[in-house]
Formats: C-alpha cells, sequence, structure tokens
C-alpha cells in the first residue's frame, strides 16, 4: 500500500501545491527510494513490472459496479486489459 500511496501522491492531477509528476519520474524516485532502503525494492519492482500505477493512474478500482458486487479492490482487476 505504502508503494501505491506514493506513487498516487507524486502523480496525482489535483495536487494542491505541486503538479503531477511525470510517471517516469515517479517510478524513479520509487527505484531510488528501494535502492536506498526505503521501500521493499522487491514489491517496488512488481509494481512496476506488472504495472500496478496503470490501475492506479486510471483508477479503474473506484468505478467498479458495487450492484453486480463486482470487487472495487485494485488487486481483483486484471491490469494487462489496459495495454
Amino acid at each position: 500500500m505504502t508503494v501505491c500511496d506514493i506513487f498516487d501522491a507524486l502523480t496525482a492531477s489535483d495536487r494542491p501545491y505541486k503538479p503531477a509528476m511525470a510517471l517516469d519520474k515517479a517510478l524513479d524516485i520509487l527505484r531510488m527510494e528501494s535502492k536506498q532502503g526505503y521501500l521493499d525494492s522487491d514489491l517496488v519492482q512488481i509494481f512496476i513490472d506488472a504495472k500496478v500505477y496503470k490501475c492506479i493512474e486510471s483508477k479503474v478500482y473506484s468505478s467498479a459496479n458495487s450492484v453486480t458486487g463486482t470487487s472495487n479492490h485494485p488487486c481483483a482487476h486484471d491490469l494487462h486489459e489496459h495495454d
């Protein structure tokens, strides 16, 4: 959750104090933080390799249909369907 939260904070379009950061720069920051031991490097690599950031960017999980019982958890979505 920490990796996702940091990414979202860096790239959110509604940041009141700074403009949203570009994807590449945000991923570079996550990599740097993991190399410095602030974030788990395996989790950061999974976040990048599995393209979890695409789910966060598109907010797919927030528009799930509660009537049909579709899960709105980010992990319940096929992240590759948006490629």
